[in-house]
């Protein structure tokens, strides 16, 4: 099974007869969906700056550009609609679209205080009873919150109890190996970090025992970092992820970039779906 680990519902990716046509073209099974731009069909050229720049970490200057975008545009608003479109997406695609759902504190409670853990599991029961999916996606340039909070402890806590992956953009290096500290204590919890940020932390740190990197976008990721990432943490902790729509043609482009590599078939089987497979089913 061939999985894209990582999308957003718009650009190439915003109706079901584009998503098909996407997967069915690079020979996909099914993409791992959460919200995009609400009802936006474009998709977003950038620039392969890993290309020139490989050993820059061009996730961290993303990142800056990320949170200033959100707070400008305030689109973390959009996020429950967005929610609730993925799911329709997802319930009229016969397996090709899978849900995670995309959660912010303010959804679940303008304020949380030592009862967070009460408030997130109630809020996401229900919500987990309305929609069904497969995975929760949290997201630190879209909203403030550390790793350490009971915030993200009692989201991280409902995820192991729903047997659920959570996917993690983190917002910066420090957060990295304040996850993977944390990753230690909670054993169960099936992790995906986002964009290989932080990966040579883990190489000298010591990969927990269920943490897994998306290694979405060759743009910004370089081959370089994406090889040396597969011979020292394993191509069994790699997820294959397009970021779509955040880059033209992101499917084709970083499906490319893999066959490129010269990895065996193996490793390439691992990547591109056996490992998120093993996560979602």
């Amino acid at each position: 099974m061939r999985i894209d680990g990582h999308g957003h519902a718009c650009g190439e990716y915003l109706s079901l007869s584009s998503i098909k046509s996407q997967l069915d073209t690079y020979g996909f099974d099914c993409v791992v969906l959460c919200p995009g731009q609400l009802n936006n069909p474009k998709s977003y050229p950038l620039p392969e700056l890993a290309k020139f720049l490989p050993s820059v970490n061009l996730i961290k200057y993303s990142n800056l550009l990320t949170k200033g975008v959100v707070k400008f545009f305030q689109v973390e608003n959009d996020l429950s609609v967005g929610n609730q479109y993925v799911w329709e997406l997802a319930s009229q695609s016969r397996g090709r679209v899978i849900q995670f759902f995309w959660l912010t504190r303010k959804m679940v409670s303008t304020q949380l205080t030592n009862k967070s853990e009460n408030l997130v599991f109630s809020y996401l029961d229900r919500q987990y009873e309305n929609y069904g999916f497969a995975g929760i996606k949290l997201h630190q340039c879209w909203e403030k919150f550390t790793v350490e909070s009971e915030y993200f402890k009692s989201v991280a806590k409902w995820a192991i109890s729903k047997k659920l992956p959570l996917f993690i953009h983190l917002g910066s290096r420090k957060e990295v190996l304040k996850l993977l500290q944390l990753k230690s204590q909670l054993p169960e919890l099936k992790l995906i970090i986002a964009h290989l940020f932080g990966f040579d932390l883990a190489i000298k740190k010591g990969l927990p025992s269920g943490t897994f990197f998306d290694i979405s976008t060759y743009q910004l990721v370089s081959d370089r970092k994406l090889l040396r990432a597969v011979k020292e943490l394993g191509p069994e902790k790699l997820i294959f992820g397009t970021d779509t729509p955040y880059g033209k043609n992101n499917l084709g482009g970083n499906l490319n970039r893999l066959s490129r590599l010269g990895l065996d078939h193996k490793s390439k089987k691992l990547i591109l779906g056996k490992n998120m497979e093993e996560l979602l089913f």
